[in-house]
């Protein structure tokens, strides 16, 4: 009993020291206040504004390091937050900027930001952004509580792989313009000034998915850290018992002067995909691999029936159902040839097109042999545009935060032609396509009634900006903003719209009404 209870010790204490998934709080800082402020010295009479601008918030910046391979430091600091800008003075005194937060991330780290989405009445993630959920016909929702309520939309916002490489995962706010900013010959005394706008803010879902060329997959104890440790330099655990590789290991393999990265993760079990066993969860650290080597041990019952369980496995990890694969039989030492003859047909049952090398790890036979062939398999999938070869490179927010796939695949196109049935290329190529610049996308804006509370919510890049470093305490600073949503035709809109002087305006959180003094 003492001995099971030290081994599960051991256990744990592995598992922990490897940790590949994180969730963390970020919080960039906030933009300096700009500043109002009069130039006042002796004989210099009407000195004029010299109220300086607020300086910029500090951003949190991933970084790749080749000598951190755990995220496990994120569980000791869940919550991340970079430094405030400072405020703008008189003399046209600019605030200091905030400093950058730096953090060191393993090489293969992908940032998902987690965004809060309310479910639609058909199921579909819907944004809670000023819009509201149709009711059903009969008045009802069957769906359950917590779903009608919130859900989560992971957003990739970068994938480093590449050591030293960096990636901006929470911008910093800007600073807020200082009364000096504002003079003009017609404005002579602005009293007027920015605030700065707040960093970005939200939960970051971080991956570690390692790098390699070759994932070893298969059932527990089919010979994959043997394998890995008498092809390379690894010293993963070997044992005679399931379950010995706990935690994903890596080796480098050579053949024919040329080096191959080789990642062994735990062995998958039937129903693995339910959350059953280890090896399920760690499948991610083989998804940028050009090849899996699926390793059978010879002395299976049935290596057809062993091979099936691994590939429905690995068919439900839609990431892998397609990469190319070869099957090596294990443990071949000794036996005679009908009988790797007899489990290599079986294999063959189930999937005709297996490429099938029986191999033994301990008495180093077949393993060259193997190693060529994989060799060709990761050259081919290198030379074919293997999808997964192509994947990895930092996929950096857009100042705009527009969507930067091709048009083919944003169904949000302005002007884009609909029909219900798929046209030819070459038709579809005749279709002029009307879409908005990056410029033009900016000043775009949407004006809605919150039916409830009677309130009209403007939404859009360029007014939110302006509405974020808009001071509601000063008077100046909201005429100014509304001056500018009548030079956008905001305000016209909101008048179409029914608005009154009274009505409550409400851009960014910020809330004013349309007409001053009400």
């Amino acid at each position: 009993m003492l001995e099971l209870i030290v081994f599960f010790g051991v256990l744990w204490d592995n598992i922990d020291m490897f940790v590949d998934t994180a969730k963390v709080e970020l919080k960039a800082g906030k933009g300096g206040d700009g500043a109002v402020s009069f130039r006042h010295e002796i004989y210099i009479p009407k000195g004029g504004p010299d109220g300086g601008d607020g300086g910029k918030g500090g951003s949190i910046i991933f970084k790749a390091d080749k000598d951190t391979n755990t995220l496990l430091d994120f569980r000791y600091t869940p919550i991340l937050t970079a430094e405030d800008g400072k405020n703008g003075s008189g003399q046209r005194s600019a605030g200091r900027s905030g400093k950058d937060l730096v953090i060191e991330v393993p090489i293969g780290t992908v940032v998902y930001r987690l965004d809060a989405v309310a479910a639609s009445s058909e199921g579909h993630p819907q944004s809670l952004r000023g819009r509201s959920e149709e009711p059903r016909e009969d008045g009802s929702d069957e769906r359950p509580e917590e779903e009608r309520c919130l859900a989560s939309k992971r957003t990739l916002i970068a994938d480093l792989v590449e050591d030293g490489q960096e990636a901006i995962i929470a911008k910093g706010g800007d600073g807020g313009f200082g009364n000096a900013h504002f003079k003009s010959s017609t404005r002579q005394a602005p009293v007027i000034a920015e605030v700065g706008e707040p960093g970005e803010a939200f939960t970051a879902e971080l991956e570690l998915k390692l790098l390699a060329d070759v994932g070893l997959v298969g059932l527990p104890n089919a010979g994959k850290s043997t394998f890995l440790s008498v092809v390379s330099n690894a010293k993963p655990e070997i044992a005679d018992y399931p379950f010995t590789t706990i935690t994903p290991n890596l080796g480098v393999a050579t053949i024919d002067d040329k080096d191959i990265l080789i990642a062994d993760i735990p062995g998958l079990i039937e129903g693995a995909s339910e959350g059953k066993g280890l090896g399920h969860a760690f499948l991610r650290h083989v998804d940028r691999t050009a090849v899996l080597l699926h390793l059978i041990d010879t002395y299976n019952d049935d290596a057809g029936k062993a091979y099936k369980i691994i590939r429905n496995e690995l068919d439900k990890y839609s990431d892998l159902r397609d990469r190319p694969e070869i099957v090596a039989l294990t443990k071949c030492e000794g036996l005679d040839g009908e009988l790797i003859e007899m489990q290599k047909n079986a294999i063959l049952r189930e999937n005709k097109d297996a490429k099938i090398f029986p191999i033994s790890s301990s008495a180093h036979q077949g393993l060259d042999e193997l190693l060529r062939a994989i060799k060709g398999a990761i050259e081919a999938s290198s030379s074919e545009g293997h999808p997964q070869l192509l994947r990895g490179r930092s996929e950096e927010p857009r100042e705009d935060g527009r969507d930067e796939r091709p048009e083919e695949e944003d169904d949000s196109i302005v002007g884009r032609e609909r029909t219900g049935s798929k046209k030819d290329s070459s038709s579809s190529k005749s279709i002029p396509t009307i879409s908005l610049s990056p410029k033009a996308y900016k000043d775009t804006w949407r004006v809605e009634k919150d039916e409830e509370s009677g309130k009209f919510i403007v939404t859009g890049e360029k007014i939110e900006k302006f509405a974020r470093r808009t001071d509601l305490n000063n008077y100046a600073s909201v005429n100014r903003l509304r001056d500018i949503m009548k030079k956008l035709g905001i305000r016209a809109e909101l008048t179409t719209q029914g608005a009154q002087p009274d009505s409550i305006i409400s851009i960014a959180g910020k809330e004013f009404t349309l007409v001053e003094d009400y």
